[in-house]
């Protein structure tokens, strides 16, 4: 076989191979399923503000707090001036609410001594709150001396009961 034969057959067995690849069936082409949507990441729910309690917590925040006296005293105690630091923290950020301090007293002594006794003890917690920057109008007082008792019992553990002062809300200004 000559050259040029040779040379005519190898451009012929090259041709017919590259004729042969573009006609070949090709795979179909695989359709891609759609992508997935994204996933959206959660956040976590917004934390409530402690310092903006809703105002139906803020009644129970309120009502929950009792200052308890010693006999014949209208001294706070330390933990008593806890409680109020927390309530002139919650009317700092509830600007709006009034609130009433009710002084009691146990049924020992005159109701006259009591009454007064009574609104001495109210009066000291508005002062607490009036110096931990509580504007005055915001904070009413009442005595009702030995008339409303936590305890109604006759005993030393009922007297130390009814000794206190009680808290309100009494809505906005």
């Amino acid at each position: 076989m000559s050259a040029s034969r040779i040379w005519k057959s190898c451009f012929t067995l090259l041709g017919t191979a590259a004729l042969l690849g573009a006609c070949a069936k090709r795979p179909a082409a695989v359709a891609e399923a759609p992508a997935p949507p994204p996933v959206a990441v959660s956040q976590p729910a917004p934390e409530p503000n402690p310092k903006s309690p809703e105002p139906a917590n803020l009644d129970a925040i309120i009502s929950r707090i009792v200052l308890h006296f010693d006999f014949d005293q209208a001294v706070l105690k330390v933990e008593d001036q806890r409680q109020l630091d927390m309530l002139a923290e919650v009317m700092r950020t509830s600007r709006t609410v009034r609130i009433r301090i009710e002084g009691n007293c146990d049924e020992r002594g005159t109701e006259e001594y009591n009454l007064a006794l009574g609104h001495r003890r109210a009066e000291v917690a508005k002062k607490y709150l009036k110096d931990l920057g509580i504007e005055q109008p915001r904070i009413d007082t009442i005595s009702y001396g030995y008339e409303k008792p936590a305890d109604p019992r006759h005993n030393e553990e009922a007297w130390a009961a009814n000794r206190r002062d009680d808290f309100a809300s009494i809505g906005s200004r």
